[in-house]
C-alpha cells in the first residue's frame, strides 16, 4: 500500500505510467491518501504541485517466490500479483535461466501466480513481473519491470 501525507508543504501524487492514480492534494496535517498496488512492478510517480523542482518518486512492489532454494525435481511457485487481473489489464513475466539472459515466460496474462520446473540445469533463475493495459486504447506505458526475484536450484 502506497500512503503519504506531507509534514511540510501539501502533495498530489499521480502515477506517471499506467495512471491508476491522481490524488486530491494532501495536506500536512492530513488526511493522507492510500492506493494499494496489487501487482509486482516498480511504480514511477511525481507530485504535481512540485514538477518545477523535479519531486518524484518510484513504488517497488516485489514478486515472491516459493521455495526459494531446492533440487532440479522440485516444483516452485512464482506470485506476482495478489489478485487475478481485472478488465483491461494484463501480467508480463520474464525468466533468466542461468546462463541465458532475460526471455519472456508468460506475456499477457491474468492469472496471478504460476508455478514453475527448471529445466536449464542447476543455478539461479530470476524473475520479474510487471503490469500493462491491454487493447488499443493509448492509455499509457507498462509498469516497469520489478526488482528481480531469485530461485536457486542445486
Amino acid at each position: 500500500m502506497f500512503d503519504f501525507t506531507g509534514p511540510v508543504d501539501h502533495h498530489q501524487a499521480k502515477d506517471t505510467r499506467l495512471n491508476l492514480y491522481d490524488s486530491p492534494p494532501v495536506e500536512p496535517s492530513g488526511p493522507s491518501f492510500r492506493y494499494t498496488f496489487t501487482a509486482a512492478g516498480v511504480y514511477p510517480f511525481e507530485c504535481q504541485l512540485h514538477l518545477d523542482v523535479g519531486m518524484t518518486g518510484r513504488i517497488h512492489v516485489p514478486m515472491r517466490a516459493a521455495p526459494k532454494r531446492g533440487s532440479l525435481r522440485r516444483v516452485y511457485t512464482l506470485t506476482w500479483a495478489s489478485v487475478d487481473a481485472s478488465a483491461g489489464f494484463a501480467y508480463d513475466v520474464r525468466i533468466k535461466r542461468p546462463r541465458h539472459g532475460w526471455r519472456g515466460w508468460r506475456s499477457e496474462v491474468e492469472v496471478r501466480k504460476a508455478t514453475y520446473r527448471p529445466h536449464a540445469g542447476k543455478g539461479v533463475y530470476r524473475f520479474e513481473a510487471r503490469l500493462r493495459r491491454t487493447g488499443t486504447s493509448d492509455t499509457g506505458a507498462p509498469s516497469l519491470w520489478s526488482d528481480a526475484v531469485s530461485i536457486s536450484v542445486g
